[in-house]
């Protein structure tokens, strides 16, 4: 066995801050149990508590940001068969950006052709 510590701590999933002590071996947590000593939960934790190890190291847990996938459709989006895929945010940043230059560029030009129309009929 590694290095093992008991970290004493309060819950935060809901607004009772019951006191809760946090196993800790090797970095991961291994268990969550209720401080017998904490003044007000006195050792009491919810199932939230009990299940948060689980739901920590859960294989499905989301470990980076997803996008929906599919066909616009008009009326909204026609997910394809894995529905999500992953978000690459320096790529859709970037994305985002040339998309903007692009508008940007177009409504200069849209802006130049007006002020040469406007004194056009000014001169005339």
């Amino acid at each position: 066995m590694g290095n093992q510590q008991v970290k004493k701590t309060v819950c935060a999933f809901c607004g009772n801050f019951c006191g809760i002590l946090v196993h800790v071996e090797d970095g991961k947590i291994t268990n969550i149990e209720g401080n017998p000593k904490h003044p007000i939960s006195r050792g009491f934790t919810c199932e939230r508590n009990r299940l948060a190890v689980k739901w920590l190291y859960h294989p499905d847990q989301l470990m980076y940001p997803l996008k929906r996938r599919g066909l616009n459709d008009g009326g909204g989006y026609v997910l394809t068969e894995k529905g999500f895929a992953r978000l690459d945010y320096f790529k859709e940043r970037d994305e985002g950006k040339q998309g903007l230059e692009e508008q940007l560029e177009e409504q200069t030009e849209r802006l130049a052709k007006l002020e040469k129309e406007s004194q056009r009929l000014k001169e005339e």
